[in-house]
């Protein structure tokens, strides 16, 4: 487990996510394409963040977004989550 100090460099020091390739490189999440019915385009993407750190403010490591573009911004703004 990661403390908060290398947590905080991490997030810090981590390229912006604006594409899949970004997506898939980054050292933050890890990202995966489900086939679904619900969107436009015929499938979303499912991913999550490394342990230590929360999506959508709410001490949720899933990530699921409709769009590249939407699953990039919650990367962007992750943030160090570490149970007590």
């Amino acid at each position: 487990m990661r403390t908060i100090k290398q947590l905080n460099e991490l997030l810090k020091n981590s390229k912006k996510c604006r594409t899949l390739k970004d997506l898939e490189n980054s050292p933050l999440c890890s990202i995966w394409k489900e086939s679904s019915d619900d969107t436009d385009h015929g499938y979303s993407y499912w991913g999550s963040c490394i342990e230590g750190l929360q999506a959508y403010s709410n001490e949720q490591g899933t990530i699921h977004e409709d769009t590249i573009e939407g699953f990039c911004d919650v990367v962007n703004n992750l943030e160090i989550w570490i149970e007590e």
